[in-house]
């Protein structure tokens, strides 16, 4: 089993990252993984700590800083200390940011709709309960 996760986790990848690449407003932003999972995670839950983001991602905090100078220098999201704990950084989400994070689920889309799409659609919800599953328990 282990094989065949892994196995499918890189076609998907590899799915994403040949429609991304069709798409010039994202190569050219250069926007990877860990930016685009924290740019959502900032869209639901900002305005946030880079050390929440980290955490929730399982993204280490060094890797994360990169992840967000990207976002914050392509104008996706604002960084500022917070007024409580000047320690810590808080993230919001612009609307350029929004915008790119709508296109991104818009493309996202497009790769799942033609990745799942071997299953039929009583196959694709049996599966999607079936990783809910493991995720809700994995990350409870």
């Amino acid at each position: 089993m282990e094989m065949q996760l892994g196995r499918l986790a890189l076609a998907y990848r590899s799915a994403m990252r040949a429609r991304f690449e069709e798409h010039d407003e994202f190569s050219e932003w250069g926007l990877r993984p860990p930016s685009i999972g924290a740019l959502r995670v900032v869209a639901r839950s900002g305005p946030i700590s880079q050390r929440e983001v980290s955490q929730r991602l399982g993204v280490h905090p060094s890797d994360m800083v990169r992840a967000v100078d990207k976002l914050e220098a392509y104008g996706l999201v604002t960084r500022v200390r917070a007024d409580a704990d000047r320690r810590r950084y808080d993230l919001t989400i612009t609307p350029k940011g929004r915008k790119v994070l709508d296109r991104y689920s818009e493309v996202s889309q497009e790769v799942d709709k033609d990745f799942y799409g071997v299953l039929s659609p009583t196959e694709q919800k049996q599966l999607e309960k079936l990783l809910s599953k493991l995720v809700d328990h994995h990350f409870a």
